[in-house]
């Protein structure tokens, strides 16, 4: 499934995160951090097989996100009333990532799987607020913590992972200030053509870190000139998502420019492929982009 996909920001992009993406593209150890976090980025996509179709797209990680972000608003801040169906329905619209149905299909499916429970806050029984479980939190801990080692790569005296594993109340401090970052103004899935094509499809995150990982497994390294095969059948049985779906990802992608097709016979390992460039480039910046909102947000929260 496609769907339209992020309207404008709200503000200007913050120019300390701007600067910050910029120096960890440039620092000497970016690369390896970079790998480090596409390998994280799997492993979790792993774990979370079972559900890896729903939460590796874009807006179910934004409505993730939002709910996070107006639960701790209320508890850290006591600011609003935390998150409520009216307030995450008004929130997709605002910033175009879902429509209000599409909204109640995640908050059922996220209460259904125990990562969201409704809890009554009125006499009301339509009125209930929405509240992230520890599965949801630990769940956004380890993503998290895929920037904050990235992070501890490349500035080895971070204490932002240290932070995020030992303190829970100052973990969820700092998730509230880098989710505020990341839904305002700087999400990593709005910055380049070639992100969001897999973002706004279901399971796109997985199906794009499937393959920047087949090739990093098959040849040590990335590189637009190193070629890869990936199985669409692994891919749909490891993920949950249909082969057709898989297959026709990834052949759209290969058509907007995102990937090379060398070799469209396919065996039963899958396609001969090559990443673009632009592909490559885009996952870098969205991966520096990320670490940078947490750095950014760290480091405003330790010397606030």
């Amino acid at each position: 499934m496609v769907r339209r996909f992020f309207g404008p920001r709200l503000r200007d992009p913050d120019p300390q995160v701007a600067q910050q993406t910029a120096a960890f593209r440039a620092h000497p150890c970016f690369e390896e951090a970079y790998l480090a976090t596409v390998r994280g980025f799997h492993q979790i996509a792993v774990s979370e097989e079972a559900h890896a179709k729903y939460l590796a797209c874009g807006d179910h990680m934004m409505f993730e996100l939002a709910l996070l972000f107006l639960h701790l608003e209320r508890e850290l801040e006591g600011k609003g009333s935390g998150a409520t169906i009216a307030k995450l329905q008004a929130f997709a619209v605002m910033q175009d990532f879902s429509s209000p149905r599409r909204v109640n299909t995640f908050i059922d499916r996220s209460v259904e799987i125990g990562r969201v429970e409704r809890l009554r806050i009125s006499d009301d029984r339509r009125v209930r607020r929405l509240v992230p479980t520890d599965i949801l939190i630990d769940y956004l801990r380890r993503h998290a913590l895929l920037s904050t080692d990235a992070i501890g790569i490349v500035l080895p005296n971070s204490p932002l992972s240290e932070i995020i594993r030992s303190d829970r109340s100052a973990y969820l401090r700092l998730a509230l200030a880098a989710a505020r970052k990341r839904i305002a103004d700087e999400s990593p899935f709005r910055q380049s053509p070639e992100v969001t094509f897999f973002a706004s499809r279901d399971g796109g995150l997985a199906i794009m870190n499937a393959l920047l990982f087949s090739c990093y497994e098959q040849n040590g390294a990335l590189s637009p000139d190193l070629a890869f095969r990936v199985s669409f059948a692994s891919v749909s049985q490891r993920f949950g998502i249909s082969r057709s779906h898989v297959r026709n990802v990834i052949r759209t992608a290969a058509k907007s420019g995102y990937l090379e097709c060398v070799e469209s016979n396919e065996s039963e390992a899958g396609p001969e492929l090559r990443l673009s460039p632009m592909l490559i480039d885009a996952s870098k910046n969205a991966a520096a982009s990320s670490w940078a909102i947490f750095h950014v947000a760290g480091e405003n929260l330790l010397h606030r």
